[in-house]
């Protein structure tokens, strides 16, 4: 996503409706970003693919299963 990030900007160089609530000699930050929709590709980069899977819900038995397997194979040297 691309973004202007403008540091130390004079409030006085500001449109007039954003110059509201600020001292005319202050300097602001201000963060312009382009808004719209994100591809899943832009919002995940690397894991747009994880979405796209099926998942079925796992039963209480089924996690303490692997809850076990995990907790064991941490036990090993």
């Amino acid at each position: 996503m691309n973004e202007i990030v403008l540091e130390h900007y004079p409030v006085s160089k500001l449109p007039d409706g954003m110059r509201q609530g600020f001292d005319a000699a202050a300097a602001v930050k201000g963060v312009i970003e382009q808004e719209g929709h994100l591809s899943e590709d832009e919002r995940w980069p690397g894991f747009a693919h994880l979405s796209k899977r099926q998942s079925k819900p796992v039963t209480i038995d089924e996690l303490l299963k692997i809850s076990g397997r995990i907790g064991r194979s941490l036990l090993r040297p």
